[in-house]
């Protein structure tokens, strides 16, 4: 059986539907009545809100959580059980009572047709002669010549109405006694019961008209009475009125926790991201700054574990790799000396 009122809160909260049409002034009425379940929710939140806010939720269990919470609503006003002990009444018990009240209240003022009724009322608006009978009619066989007529009527022979033995083509016939509005409705007998069965027929239809008519005006009357009534009982049996559906104050309790816990641990898991990036680069400048110095202390000192030799034993050692090419002492060479044309 589906919940009250779902889907349905901004015609008449949600709830006045099966052809209401209720104003929107009724509409508003209506749904101020869920104030009672709008405070719970706002004390829900605000005290679950508050609890995180000041503690946090690290070192709390999820149970420690909702006792700490519903600790708190029950102290800022909210008394009604967390889990109700009666069941919800639902939008199908409404209809179901509207229903069963409308239908009283049509069997109360519209009951059903008695049928002998009917038809004696139909004789009554068709009435019909039968031979034998005593009947006054105006004959009018031409404009200037009118009759009146009393006598016993034998019959009707499909072309004139026979008084007293006497012919009377049928269109100079007016009754009189008995009176109708169609002549052919007193002597044919077929038109007759035609003519009845209509009008028990009209009065059938009349009925079900007015029938019709109360039912739907007491059933949206009934019905607003009924979800008036739900509403206010379901409150009171500690039910919640939340997202276009009625809840119960536990699953309100915890879903706030769990939608405050999400919030909370989105917010921690950014703030921690933040910290381990800061920190990455604060590692990153600090190891920057370190081979800078590094690199600026080889550049002044040389590679660590070597010495700059000194100029004097540089020298020495360049002029003892450099080959000396000066003729010794004694040499061929030094004794040489080229002879000129002239020796």
């Amino acid at each position: 059986m589906s919940a009250l009122f779902v889907n349905r809160l901004s015609f008449l909260a949600g709830v006045i539907l099966i052809g209401a049409g209720v104003t929107s002034a009724a509409a508003a009425e209506t749904a101020g009545q869920f104030n009672v379940s709008e405070t719970r929710v706002r004390v829900v939140q605000r005290e679950t809100a508050k609890f995180i806010e000041t503690k946090g939720l690290d070192g709390y269990s999820d149970d420690e959580v909702y006792d700490h919470v519903t600790a708190a609503i029950t102290a800022a006003g909210v008394r009604c059980r967390l889990r109700p002990s009666v069941p919800l009444i639902t939008i199908d018990a409404c209809k179901t009572n509207a229903e069963e009240r409308a239908e009283k209240a049509v069997a109360e003022t519209y009951p059903p047709l008695d049928m002998e009724k009917v038809k004696a009322k139909a004789a009554e608006a068709y009435p019909m002669v039968a031979a034998g009978d005593q009947v006054t009619f105006i004959f009018m066989p031409n404009p200037a010549r009118e009759t009146t007529v009393t006598g016993t009527f034998n019959e009707y022979d499909g072309v004139n109405v026979v008084v007293d033995g006497r012919n009377y083509p049928r269109p100079s016939v007016t009754f009189t006694t008995p009176k109708a509005a169609d002549l052919m409705t007193l002597i044919d007998p077929a038109l007759n019961q035609k003519k009845r069965d209509e009008f028990a027929a009209r009065e059938t239809q009349t009925l079900l008209y007015n029938q019709s008519s109360l039912r739907d005006s007491k059933r949206r009357q009934f019905m607003r009475e009924e979800v008036d009534k739900a509403i206010a009982e379901n409150q009171a049996n500690g039910y919640v009125f939340h997202q276009k559906k009625w809840r119960t104050l536990k699953d309100i309790v915890t879903d706030e926790i769990a939608t405050r816990k999400a919030a909370w641990l989105k917010e921690k898991h950014r703030r921690e991201a933040i910290a381990k990036r800061q920190a990455e680069i604060e590692a990153a400048k600090a190891e920057a700054e370190k081979q800078r110095a590094l690199a600026e202390t080889i550049g002044q000192e040389g590679l660590p574990g070597t010495e700059k030799p000194a100029g004097g034993a540089s020298e020495k050692a360049d002029k003892e790799k450099k080959p000396d090419t000066k003729p010794a002492k004694d040499s061929v060479f030094g004794t040489f000396q080229p002879h000129s044309d002239d020796d």
